[in-house]
């Protein structure tokens, strides 16, 4: 039993400084719970600027992907155009050597356009 002035002061300051601890750690629950909900937003800000950025790298490598096959199909077809243009001009003698080049030509052309058509469409 508090028997003194001073013995219940004493209580009433340790009951005091008990219930302010508590009442901060509360506080800090909260704290760390707003913290920990605004990076939970921001990180998925972050995530969606990722998933647009993301989309936009698909778009550009699709493009690159689609002109680099064009390129390489343009140029094989004036490859065996050009081969084509010498079978017509050759004589009977060099003839069997352009149509053995013109059918190597034509076979490259349509293996890369079926490798394109194949593997990127």
């Amino acid at each position: 039993m508090v028997n003194t002035w001073e013995e219940r002061r004493l209580l009433g300051m340790a009951h005091f400084i008990l219930s302010n601890q508590t009442e901060a750690k509360e506080r800090r629950l909260t704290m760390d719970e707003c913290i920990t909900k605004e990076m939970t937003k921001s990180l998925l800000k972050a995530f969606d600027g990722m998933n647009e950025s993301l989309e936009d790298f698909q778009k550009a490598c699709a493009s690159t992907i689609e002109s680099t096959e064009k390129h390489i199909v343009s140029a094989l077809f004036l490859r065996e155009s050009a081969m084509l243009i010498k079978l017509a001009e050759s004589s009977f003698v060099t003839r069997w050597y352009y149509k053995h080049k013109y059918r190597e030509a034509k076979y490259h052309r349509i293996k890369a356009e079926r490798f394109f058509n194949q593997n990127f469409k």
